[in-house]
């Protein structure tokens, strides 16, 4: 195990000092048990793969946590939130919208997601996406909350 170990591991990072305790813990294990590990630890062992794939498994979210999510979330959370999941956005892509990018006349609402420079969309170029009516609903009421907030902190001088 220990020669396997450092014909693929070996690196100028790794001391002598260390490979000689590794190596030393080896030898004291019994002799059968030493095989069967040896086997065990390879077949299971994970590489580092080379691939460009993804390195994690995405899976989707689930109906139940997403209703907890939307219980506990203030209009903008929700807004923000509905509108990632609806029309599939990243969250670079979702803070950089600018009303201009919205169009609440045509059904479903679209979504245009623009280039506007470093870290804004993945593949530097713009994509039409689509929320639902029910998305569109929030994303409406936090827009006239915001309105609201905006006209108060104005005549408060607060801007």
């Amino acid at each position: 195990f220990y020669d396997r170990f450092v014909d693929e591991y070996d690196s100028p990072l790794c001391c002598d000092a260390q490979k000689k305790i590794f190596g030393r813990s080896f030898d004291l294990m019994d002799p059968i048990e030493y095989e069967e590990f040896d086997d065990i630890v390879w077949d299971n062992i994970r590489r580092r793969g080379t691939g460009s794939g993804a390195v994690s498994k995405e899976t989707p979210i689930k109906a139940d946590i997403l209703k907890k999510i939307l219980i506990h979330a203030d209009a903008k959370g929700k807004s923000m939130f509905l509108i990632m999941a609806s029309g599939g956005l990243r969250i670079g892509e979702l803070v950089n919208l600018k009303m201009e990018d919205v169009d609440f006349k045509s059904k479903p609402t679209k979504l245009t997601i623009r280039y506007r420079g470093l870290n804004t969309v993945k593949t530097k170029t713009s994509r039409i996406a689509f929320i639902s009516d029910e998305t569109t609903v929030a994303l409406k009421e936090w827009l006239r909350i915001r309105t609201a907030s905006l006209i108060t902190a104005s005549k408060r001088c607060i801007v």
